[in-house]
């Protein structure tokens, strides 16, 4: 799991336990907070899944370089060859249709 914030990861551990059924301490888990694009396009890994949580595309925000077309490239060559990406990109109300907009068009 990689987050940008620490504080955030402090925080569900801490008052979610109940979402996170104590998977922060399982010897499989690594949580790392820091910039999660830099960090994949640095792994040396190949991965069977990714799963990407993304906030709002707030321009200049922290997750504006998320809803680019050179991130799901990333994305793609960090995948083994069956891999599949998941992507939860907001709700679908009328308000947010922008952001499943965004992520489609990329």
């Amino acid at each position: 799991m990689v987050d940008i914030d620490k504080d955030v990861i402090k925080i569900c551990k801490e008052y979610l336990p109940e979402y996170h059924a104590g998977a922060f301490d399982d010897k499989r888990s690594k949580v790392y907070s820091t910039d999660a694009r830099k960090w994949l396009a640095e792994s040396k890994d190949k991965f069977d899944v990714i799963i990407i949580d993304l906030t709002e595309p707030v321009e200049k925000g922290p997750a504006y370089l998320l809803y680019t077309k050179e991130f799901y490239q990333i994305v793609k060559n960090k995948l083994t060859k069956d891999g599949v990406i998941s992507v939860q990109s907001g709700c679908a109300s009328y308000t947010e249709l922008l952001n499943l907009k965004a992520v489609n068009h990329t």
